[in-house]
């Protein structure tokens, strides 16, 4: 049972119920059923959080930093399985794949692990990986910095849908049109990046422990 080979390893001694084969096998139920409607589908993995991988997966140590790419290496088949399923069902090629995280992780960088406690690069700087419904050979990067708040904005305009109203988010769609062309950004598109964390998050009647980060250009405070 992989559900079962999937092994905790959180370095802060939590652990969660389940683990990713449950929601890859919702995820697969779910496009069985409504895959032929438009759908929406969200899903949280969750088993890298808790530096949880398959028993039988790849290994590459026995360090913090190894056990995470074991747990990413896990993720990684649960997310083609999913894949796999829409090409099987005949829905890759109608279908945007947005892959994203809500953080990084520490590994010693500043001298500490895990996260929700900086706001260095290595927690702040995320993966956004769109796969669209075709191929782009090859494929594309877009070097201008952009903003998690970006993502619906975004995501949104590729669907031809209209913004959400208010939303502090732009679309990055001029970015990878750029990109695509081997253009320069367009002008004014390039703005600072702000981060914000409250280090007494978790800790009920704690008083506030905030800090806060802005990236422009190369330079960080």
């Amino acid at each position: 049972d992989t559900r079962q080979a999937c092994t905790p390893r959180d370095p802060v001694g939590a652990g969660l119920q389940g683990s990713d084969a449950d929601i890859t096998q919702a995820a697969t139920q779910f496009l069985q059923s409504f895959g032929r409607d438009r759908f929406f589908l969200y899903l949280h993995y969750m088993d890298v959080h808790q530096y949880a991988s398959e028993a039988s997966g790849p290994t590459f140590g026995t360090s913090h930093s190894d056990f995470y790419d074991s747990a990413i290496a896990w993720v990684d088949r649960n997310v083609g399985q999913v894949v796999a399923e829409l090409e099987r069902l005949g829905l890759a090629s109608r279908t945007l794949i947005v892959i994203t995280s809500d953080h990084g992780e520490e590994f010693g960088e500043h001298g500490g692990e895990g996260h929700g406690r900086t706001l260095y690069h290595e927690v702040t700087d995320v993966p956004w990986i769109l796969v669209p419904p075709f191929r782009l050979e090859p494929g594309i990067v877009v070097e201008t910095s952009v903003s998690s708040l970006d993502i619906f904005p975004t995501v949104l305009d590729l669907m031809g849908l209209p913004p959400l109203p208010g939303a502090e988010g732009r679309s990055a769609l001029p970015l990878i049109e750029a990109a695509i062309r081997g253009a320069s950004p367009p002008p004014g598109l390039d703005r600072p990046a702000f981060a914000a964390l409250d280090r007494s998050w978790g800790q009920r009647g704690a008083a506030a422990n905030r800090i806060a980060s802005v990236v422009a250009d190369d330079e960080r405070l």
